[in-house]
């Protein structure tokens, strides 16, 4: 999945008419204290990382003055959490807030639907707040090929608890989140807080907007604008997985290919099949080798896109030798693959004395595969040799060349 900075995530939505904060994005401190001065009010500043959680990591400050603002922008500039940088800020008016309320849509892997969920309380630990007062929650699982009719967001916020002249702006407001979480293809929109002002004005004041990388073909608009890869969120991405993913979607209806480096290992990993990559890593660590990455591939990737992933693996520094292995269950056509891999390996010149190559393949087409690799000058492997034989291969012939 793809996530949008805050700022961008607000800009969707003040575009479709829900009220946000007046705010900047800034990258050094007398930005900030500038429009401080032109707010003249007190400031929120968020630091623009593509994770949630900001505030509980202290990345979230206040600041009264136009000099404490600069102050605390330039004490979060630089910053560095989780791998990444902080390298602008959001500067934002500091809503008065008498109310909280609490509103997402996402996609729910059970129903296969849509699934819109609204709060009368809402705000830091949100999730506890529900498990603690259920009664304040509601949702609708809403067709996947419909829309949210400003009937049913008005039942759901009844539903929540919310009563009055609030029902009518809150209701207008979840029709349009709605709305944009559908039209830009998200797999996940959640505003927390909605912010009720003393004077019933209605702002989202932070918001989270997630959607499908393969859906982004769609939305040139959001280019350059969303953080790929959210299911390695732990780090940013190396520019060698970047260069994967970027295969990846370049040809996203000709099967897949998926690439995680280590830090550390010598030993390439090109896997894939019905979990196999999986059970092969823990293979080769028990055999006492380190694999240099995890690799994922299947359902027939294009030649272009195994050259791609192949090359990759070769360029990790650090890297002494290759483990090629597909597990049988699989529906990949291994010659088109074992004829990007070879080709590669063949333009790399290595010398597999000294750069060991264990390739084991099995699937459809496996005397086409084997051809190929055989004619191209290496050492084929079929159903043969099991994919823990492969592993125990690989390492042993690490250790005779260290």
């Amino acid at each position: 999945m793809a996530r949008l900075l805050e700022d961008d995530a607000k800009r969707l939505l003040a575009n479709a008419g829900v009220a946000v904060p007046k705010s900047t994005v800034v990258t050094e401190p007398e930005e900030a204290e500038t429009f401080a001065r032109e707010l003249d009010q007190p400031t929120i500043l968020k630091a623009l990382l593509p994770f949630g959680g900001r505030q509980k990591l202290g990345l979230v400050k206040t600041a009264e003055t136009a000099e404490e603002c600069s102050k605390t922008v330039k004490n979060l500039l630089g910053v560095s959490v989780n791998g990444f940088t902080v390298g602008k800020v959001l500067v934002e008016e500091r809503i008065k807030i008498s109310r909280e309320l609490y509103a997402a849509a996402l996609n729910d892997t059970a129903s296969r639907s849509p699934i819109v969920l609204v709060s009368s309380q809402g705000g830091v630990d949100v999730q506890e707040i529900h498990a603690k007062s259920p009664e304040s929650s509601a949702y609708q699982v809403v067709d996947p090929t419909g829309r949210l009719e400003p009937f049913r967001a008005r039942e759901l916020w009844i539903r929540a608890g919310v009563r009055g002249p609030l029902l009518v702006e809150v209701t207008s407001l979840l029709h349009r989140l709605f709305t944009i979480y559908s039209n830009f293809d998200a797999t996940l929109l959640e505003v927390n807080p909605i912010a009720i002002t003393p004077e019933e004005r209605v702002v989202a004041a932070s918001c989270v907007i997630e959607v499908d990388d393969d859906a982004l073909f769609r939305h040139p608009e959001l280019e350059g604008k969303v953080v790929r890869g959210l299911d390695r969120l732990w780090r940013p991405l190396t520019e060698r997985e970047q260069l994967v993913v970027q295969a990846d979607l370049d040809e996203p209806s000709k099967g897949d290919v998926r690439y995680a480096e280590f830090d550390g290992g010598d030993i390439g990993f090109i896997c894939g099949g019905g979990g196999g990559s999986l059970m092969l890593q823990d293979a080769v660590r028990a055999f006492g080798g380190k694999p240099a990455n995890y690799s994922e591939w299947g359902g027939n990737p294009s030649a272009r896109k195994m050259e791609t992933l192949t090359r990759v693996v070769l360029s990790k520094p650090g890297v002494k030798g290759l483990l090629v292995c597909l597990n049988i269950s699989n529906n990949t056509r291994i010659d088109t693959a074992a004829g990007a891999i070879t080709k590669v390996l063949k333009e790399s010149r290595l010398d597999t004395r000294r750069f060991p190559v264990v390739i084991r393949l099995a699937g459809l087409s496996d005397e086409s595969a084997k051809e190929v690799v055989e004619s191209a000058g290496f050492e084929y492997h079929g159903e043969d040799l099991t994919m823990d034989e492969s592993a125990r291969l690989i390492v042993e012939r690490m250790r005779n060349i260290g």
